[in-house]
């Protein structure tokens, strides 16, 4: 086992390393199946992807002095948002996120606090403009030299669809290019959209450049955080403006599992489709294992798929396909995750959208830092066991005994 000050050095390196090669040598770019009349792809190159989070890209150029409409339908999901980027880069230039998004024809807004999620009247529309358009309402300028095309690239995430809403259960947005006199000219939506129940959301495994990440298992995990950099034109690899991330190295075996303890951020619970949106102090929280995190491959846990019958505490094991212990499992109060292949790999800890009054959160917290710093209480603690041992400590009341050793 490798000494904590051991890995502390190894994720120095790993980070002075891989993430500014993670930044370089990927793009965001068409995937091969794209439907060209639709206009939004399904990515099939994302690093990180989150397994429960729907995805589609729309590359655009805007010219000068126009805009872009968008006209859609929210989602039945725990959060929405367009990321804006610059395409040849992956710095985000503007976003849009689901709270801001202007309900048309008399619907309400359903990512509101309190607002109605079931309601079948739930049209937005809302405007991208450059910052030499003429004066017009818009939800996000983007900066653009006056005379020039501005190529673009928007990411759209539907984070957590309800449980019968594949997808999210509504048609893709129609995106139209609006020139200096106001015409419009559509670029994306319409009837040639693949539905989401006809994508495959995997993410196949992608050769990469990248070394391989020279992280140990040790205890306790060294936890770091992960946030964008205002004005870092190549800050969004992984990262959006909504969300936020801790991560830590492993290097699991056959022989053990790693069991995490921790708490809870509060959430609204939407999955199984409530009627109304609750509020918490983050929209959404996951937490996800990679085979390495320039790799592709992943498995990954929604909030209510970790946290039991509401309380704030919760258990996970980690482990490697044909090592789960027989009390890993809900009906004794512990999550079990998968983690995609032995050896090097990492753990993910999400934060989506943080309210503003909470602290303890990787958002608040220095790029790369330790997350320690700011994450306090909700700070997953770590212990590596057999799984002979595990299953040693039964089913009943396994999440105290853990915690009260």
């Amino acid at each position: 086992m490798v000494s904590f000050s051991t890995l502390l050095l190894r994720a120095r390196f790993w980070r002075g390393l891989v993430f500014p090669a993670l930044v370089a040598v990927i793009a965001l770019t068409h995937a091969p199946d794209a439907a060209a009349q639709c206009g939004w792809i399904y990515p099939r190159d994302l690093p990180l992807p989150e397994t429960n989070v729907r995805y589609w890209r729309l590359a655009v150029t805007v010219p000068p002095r126009g805009r872009l409409e968008i006209e859609g339908t929210f989602p039945y999901a725990r959060q929405i948002g367009f990321n804006i980027h610059r395409a040849g880069d992956t710095g985000v230039l503007a976003s849009l996120v689901d709270e801001t998004l202007r309900p048309i024809h008399g619907a309400a807004n359903p990512f509101r606090a309190g607002a109605p999620r079931l309601d079948r009247s739930r049209a937005y529309r809302a405007v991208i403009a450059r910052s030499d358009a003429s004066p017009i309402k818009a939800d996000a300028v983007i900066a653009a030299e006056a005379n020039n095309p501005l190529p673009l690239r928007i990411l759209y995430r539907i984070y957590l669809p309800d449980r019968t809403r594949s997808g999210g259960g509504v048609a893709l947005p129609h995106v139209f290019l609006a020139d200096s006199t106001g015409a419009r000219t559509l670029v994306a939506g319409g009837e040639d959209c693949p539905r989401a129940s006809d994508v495959d959301p995997t993410q196949p495994i992608g050769v990469t450049a990248i070394p391989p990440g020279p992280g140990a298992l040790a205890i306790p995990l060294d936890w770091r955080n992960v946030v964008s950099v205002s004005g870092d034109p190549t800050g969004d690899v992984f990262v959006n403006r909504d969300n936020s991330y801790a991560y830590a190295l492993t290097d699991l075996r056959a022989d053990a599992v790693l069991v995490l303890t921790g708490r809870s951020p509060t959430y609204p619970r939407t999955r199984n489709g409530a009627r109304r949106m609750g509020a918490g102090a983050v929209r959404y929280w996951s937490l996800c294992a990679y085979r390495h995190p320039s790799d592709r491959s992943a498995n990954c846990l929604a909030d209510e798929e970790i946290t039991r019958r509401g309380e704030d505490r919760y258990l996970v094991v980690v482990g490697l396909s044909g090592a789960r212990p027989r009390n890993a499992r809900m009906a004794c109060g512990a999550a079990w995750l998968e983690a995609p292949a032995q050896g090097a790999g990492a753990l993910f800890l999400r934060h989506v959208a943080p309210a503003s009054d909470f602290a303890f959160t990787p958002q608040r917290g220095v790029r790369f830092g330790p997350s320690a710093d700011v994450m306090g209480p909700y700070l997953p603690t770590s212990r590596v066991m057999t799984r002979s041992d595990f299953e040693a400590l039964g089913c009943r009341a396994l999440s105290d005994r853990l915690a009260h050793p």
